[in-house]
């Protein structure tokens, strides 16, 4: 569960740093934000998805 939830802020705060901007009819912009890796480190994600 941990893991997921740090994949889910990972995606969230991709998305509101603007680092990927999401249109649902290109499936590039899907793979951005499964690639992303907008912090240094998944703990960093686990952290803010805990707290935040």
């Amino acid at each position: 569960m941990g893991w997921r939830l740090a994949d889910v802020e990972r995606q969230r705060y991709a998305l509101v740093t603007g680092v990927c901007d999401i249109d649902l009819a290109q499936p590039r912009s899907l793979d951005c934000l499964t690639n992303a890796q907008p912090r240094e480190n998944w703990l960093w994600d686990l952290y803010y998805g805990l707290i935040g």
